[in-house]
C-alpha cells in the first residue's frame, strides 16, 4: 500500500508540475499577443518621422513663394512630398529636385529613368532632370515655371494661376498637363488632406 501510495503522490506532483507550465506558457502567449497588439509598426513610425520633417522644410519655402505668386504653400509641399516620395528619391536626395522638373542643358541635368503614363499605361522612360544647388532653389524654380509657362506654351498653367482655393488648383495642375499620371490630383488632394496642409495657406 505504501509503494502504491508513493506512486499516486508522484503522479499527482508531475500532473501539477505540468499544469503550472501549461498555465505559463499560456500566460506568456496572451502577452506577446497583447503587446504585439497594442505596439504601431516601428517603421511606420520612422515613416511618419521622416515624412512630417521633410514637410516642416518645405513649409518656409512654400509660404516664401507664396508672398509673391498665387500657388497655394499646401499645393506645393503637397507636390513635393508625392514627386519625391518625402524628399527620399534619388533625384530629390542628390540633385535637389522635388518635382520631378525635366530640362535639356546637359551641363544642369542627369539622364535618368523615369515612369509615364502614356496610352492608358505605365511605361518607362529615359529623360533629363534639373540639378537644383538647394532646396530653395528648387522650388523657385518651380514656382517660375508655372508662373511663366514652359517654352512652347507660356499660358501652359494658366488654370493653376487663375484658381482660387487649394482643391482648384490641384485639379488644375492635371488638366493643364503637369503630369501624366490620371489620378495626380486626387493623389496631391489626398496629401493635403493627411497632413492638413491647408493650415499654411496664409499670406
Amino acid at each position: 500500500m505504501k509503494k502504491k501510495y508513493c506512486k499516486n503522490q508522484m503522479d499527482f506532483m508531475l500532473i501539477k508540475v505540468l499544469l503550472i507550465l501549461l498555465t505559463f506558457m499560456l500566460c506568456l502567449l496572451i502577452s506577446r499577443h497583447i503587446h504585439h497588439q497594442v505596439q504601431p509598426p516601428i517603421n511606420n513610425d520612422i515613416d511618419l518621422i521622416q515624412k512630417k520633417a521633410f514637410i516642416k522644410k518645405m513649409v518656409p519655402l512654400a509660404q516664401a513663394e507664396y508672398q509673391k505668386y498665387p500657388i497655394f504653400p499646401s499645393v506645393t509641399i503637397a507636390q513635393a512630398c508625392l514627386e519625391s516620395d518625402y524628399g527620399r528619391s534619388s533625384l530629390s536626395k542628390k540633385y535637389n529636385n522635388l518635382f520631378g522638373m525635366k530640362g535639356t542643358d546637359p551641363n544642369r541635368t542627369k539622364l535618368m529613368e523615369t515612369k509615364e503614363f502614356v496610352n492608358n499605361k505605365w511605361i518607362v522612360i529615359k529623360a533629363r532632370f534639373c540639378v537644383f544647388d538647394s532646396m530653395e532653389e528648387c522650388v523657385k524654380k518651380h514656382t517660375l515655371l508655372l508662373v511663366n509657362g514652359t517654352t512652347w506654351n507660356p499660358r501652359q498653367y494658366q488654370h493653376v494661376l487663375n484658381s482660387t482655393t487649394y482643391i482648384q488648383q490641384a485639379e488644375s495642375l492635371q488638366k493643364d498637363g503637369y503630369a501624366t499620371d490620371p489620378s495626380y490630383s486626387k493623389s496631391l488632394l489626398k496629401i493635403i488632406d493627411e497632413f492638413k496642409l491647408y493650415q499654411y495657406d496664409y499670406r
